[in-house]
């Protein structure tokens, strides 16, 4: 089942965000079965996941359940989250404050008692369209080639002076948004806890070193 829609609260530190959860759970099944119930299933995550604090915890034993009514048919569980993380971000260069998202996806396996985590977060950061520095290049030198046309020698003093001068400063077209992309395969899946998502997008920023502002 996809796309289940479901309120839940996001524990960082010790503040509590709400977040809406979109969900994918499911099953697999023995070649000789007709179907999962997925009633079952939908209900299990209504019963157990409502606003509760989204944490490894919780969902190995909604998928426990899960597994537990489909004892039989299936050996193999899986749910999949998808959520926005709010950031309350200070500029760079003021007190000024706003709000930055970022979508986050959060994936548990269950493989009879085995349990396997992925994570994936979007960090958007800014970038120079190449395009544009490379127009940007070829304006400055065409410029230079006409400032300069009929001298036999230039030193290079005097290039710098020329260069210095904003006159011939051809900025960039445009500036463009990024999105980096980054998927984690968690190891130490029985301590793993959801408080990280902070940390890693702080880190994935400053290795960036670019990012998006909310308040400028």
């Amino acid at each position: 089942m996809s796309g289940i829609s479901i309120p839940m609260k996001l524990l960082i530190g010790e503040q509590t965000t709400e977040i809406n959860c979109r969900i994918q759970a499911g099953v697999n099944l023995h070649t000789d079965d007709r179907g999962i119930h997925m009633s079952r299933i939908y209900n299990l995550i209504n019963a157990h996941l409502n606003n509760q604090v989204l944490s490894v915890n919780l969902i190995q034993d909604v998928l426990q359940r899960i597994l537990q009514t489909h004892e039989k048919l299936s050996n193999y569980a899986q749910m999949h989250f998808y959520f926005e993380y709010r950031k309350w971000q200070k500029a760079l260069l003021s007190d000024n404050y706003g709000w930055r998202t970022y979508p986050i996806e959060f994936t548990v396996h269950m493989n009879k008692n085995l349990i396997t985590l992925q994570l994936g977060l979007e960090v958007m950061y800014s970038s120079t369209c190449p395009c544009s520095a490379a127009l940007s290049r070829q304006l400055i030198q065409e410029k230079f080639l006409k400032d300069f046309t009929n001298k036999e020698s230039i030193d290079s003093q005097t290039i710098a002076d020329w260069l210095g001068k904003k006159k011939i400063s051809v900025p960039h077209r445009h500036s463009q948004r990024s999105i980096a992309i980054v998927n984690l395969d968690i190891k130490d899946s029985m301590n793993f806890s959801l408080e990280c998502i902070q940390t890693i997008i702080e880190d994935i920023e400053q290795t960036l070193g670019t990012a998006v502002q909310a308040a400028v």
